[in-house]
C-alpha cells in the first residue's frame, strides 16, 4: 500500500513538473512577444515601478486604470534588460504549476486518496488554455493560485480566526490583482457562513442557535480584512485623484461594454462605440471624466431598456460555459483553437452536471458544494458587467476539481460493486 502511495506521489511530481516545462516551453517560443493591449499596460506599469518607484501608466501619466498587485509582482523581474518579458511569463508557468498542485491538495483533502489528486493535476497538464494563459503578462494564473490557496484554506474543517485573517489578507490581495473578484466574495462568505462543518450547530437552527454571532464572526472579519487590504490602495487614490476610486477606472468601460445598444453576449470589448469616443474626443475626458462617462451611459442604457437588458444578462450568464469567444484581435481567432477548446472543455462541463443526477448515490461533499456554488455561482455576478472566457480562467481548476472527485468516486463505486 505505501509502494503504491509512493508510485502515486513520483506520478504527481512528474505531473506537475511536466506542467512547468511545457508552460516554459510555450513561453520561449512566445518569446517577448507582446498580443494585447493589457499586457503593455501591465509591462509598463511594472517598469514605471522599478525605475520611478511610482504607479504610472504607459505614458508616464498616473493612473489607476489597472489594478495593482500583478504589475507591482511583475516589477520585481524589471531589471532584467531585453528578455524581461520572456522572465515575466516563466513567472506564469511557476504560478501556473503551483496552482495546480495546490487544486491536487483541495482534492486530496476532500477525498483521502492520491488517486483523485493524480488525476486533478492530470486534468490540468492536459488542458491547453492554460498553457496558452500563461503565455500572456494577464493576472488571470496568478490569481488562480491566490484564489486556489484561499480556498484550500477556507475549506479547512474548523479553520480558526487566525485563518480567516489571513484567507482576508489574501483575499484582498487577489482584489487588487483581479478586482471582479470583489464579485464573488459575497459567495465565499456565505458558504462559510451556512457551512455545516464550521461549527458544531446545524443549517437549520443557524438563525435560532445562541452560536450565531459566533458563526457569523469568521466570515465577517474574513470579508472585513480583505476589504481593509483594498481600502489601503483606495486610500492611495483618494489621495492622487481627489476622489473615490475603489480599484480602478476601468469599470465604467466595463459596464458599458456589457450594457449599451452595441453590446453582445459574448463580443466583449469588440463592439462598436464610436459615438461614445468622439464624445471623449470633442470633450478631452480625462482618465476619471471618461470612467464616469462610460458608467453614465451604461446605466441609462440599462434604465431605458430593461427586457433587453434582462435577456442580454441571462445571454452572458450563458456564455460564461461558452467554449470560445470573439477576439477582439482578429488575427488571434483561429478554427483549430476552437476545436481544441471545445474538446477540452465540454467534456469536463458534462461530467460536471453530469455528476449531479448521481446526488442522491453520492451525495455532495462541503468540498464539492463550495466547488458548484462558485463555478456556476460566478456566471450570474460576472454576467453583470460580461463574461469572457479568459476572465472564466481561474474558476477552470474548480470545474477540473468537481470532475477529478466525481471520476474517484465512479472508479470507487466500481471497485466495490466488484468485490
Amino acid at each position: 500500500m505505501n509502494l503504491k502511495n509512493d508510485s502515486l506521489c513520483k506520478l504527481l511530481y512528474v505531473l506537475l513538473f511536466m506542467i512547468f516545462i511545457i508552460s516554459l516551453i510555450f513561453n520561449i517560443f512566445s518569446a517577448n512577444k507582446i498580443v494585447y493591449m493589457d499586457e503593455r499596460d501591465y509591462v509598463a506599469i511594472s517598469e514605471n515601478i522599478y525605475k520611478c518607484h511610482q504607479y504610472l501608466g504607459y505614458n508616464q501619466e498616473i493612473t489607476a486604470y489597472r489594478a495593482p498587485l500583478y504589475p507591482l509582482v511583475l516589477s520585481t523581474l524589471s531589471w532584467i534588460g531585453s528578455n524581461k518579458v520572456i522572465a515575466m511569463k516563466i513567472l506564469n508557468s511557476i504560478f501556473l504549476a503551483l496552482t495546480a498542485f495546490i487544486y491536487g491538495l483541495i482534492v486530496f483533502r476532500d477525498s483521502k486518496s492520491r488517486v483523485s489528486q493524480v488525476i486533478c493535476t492530470l486534468i490540468i497538464a492536459i488542458y491547453p488554455i492554460f498553457y496558452f494563459t500563461s503565455s500572456l503578462l494577464y493576472p488571470q494564473i496568478f490569481g488562480a493560485m491566490l484564489f486556489g490557496l484561499i480556498s484550500w484554506m477556507i475549506l479547512k474543517k474548523d479553520l480558526s480566526t487566525k485563518g480567516f485573517v489571513l484567507a482576508g489578507l489574501l483575499y484582498g490581495l487577489l482584489i487588487l490583482a483581479i478586482p471582479s473578484f470583489i464579485l464573488t466574495i459575497p459567495i465565499v462568505a456565505l458558504f462559510v457562513f451556512f457551512s455545516p462543518n464550521s461549527t458544531n450547530i446545524t443549517q437549520e437552527k443557524v438563525f435560532r442557535s445562541p452560536k450565531f454571532v459566533s458563526r457569523a464572526t469568521k466570515p465577517l472579519i474574513f470579508v472585513l480584512v480583505a476589504a481593509f487590504v483594498v481600502l489601503c490602495w483606495t486610500a492611495r487614490n483618494a489621495h492622487v485623484f481627489k476622489t473615490f476610486i475603489p480599484v480602478s477606472t476601468n469599470s465604467g468601460f466595463n459596464l458599458f461594454v456589457g450594457n449599451s445598444e452595441n453590446a453582445k453576449y459574448n463580443a466583449g470589448t469588440a463592439i462598436d462605440w464610436t459615438e461614445q469616443r468622439l464624445v471623449i474626443e470633442e470633450n478631452n475626458y480625462g482618465e476619471l471624466e471618461k470612467d464616469q462617462y462610460f458608467k453614465d451611459e451604461a446605466i441609462s442604457w440599462i434604465k431605458e431598456n430593461p427586457q433587453k437588458c434582462i435577456k442580454l444578462y441571462f445571454a452572458k450568464v450563458l456564455n460564461y460555459f461558452n467554449y470560445t469567444n470573439k477576439m477582439f484581435v482578429e488575427n488571434q481567432e483561429s478554427k483549430f483553437k476552437d476545436i481544441i477548446l471545445f474538446c477540452s472543455y465540454i467534456p469536463l462541463l458534462f461530467l460536471a452536471i453530469l455528476r449531479l443526477f448521481f446526488i442522491a448515490k453520492m451525495p455532495l461533499t462541503r468540498t464539492e458544494k463550495y466547488l458548484y456554488i462558485i463555478y456556476f455561482g460566478t456566471a450570474f455576478t460576472s454576467a453583470i458587467f460580461f463574461t469572457r472566457l479568459r476572465f472564466r480562467i481561474p474558476f477552470d481548476f474548480l470545474l477540473i476539481a468537481i470532475v477529478s472527485l466525481f471520476i474517484h468516486k465512479v472508479i470507487n463505486h466500481k471497485i466495490n460493486r466488484a468485490a
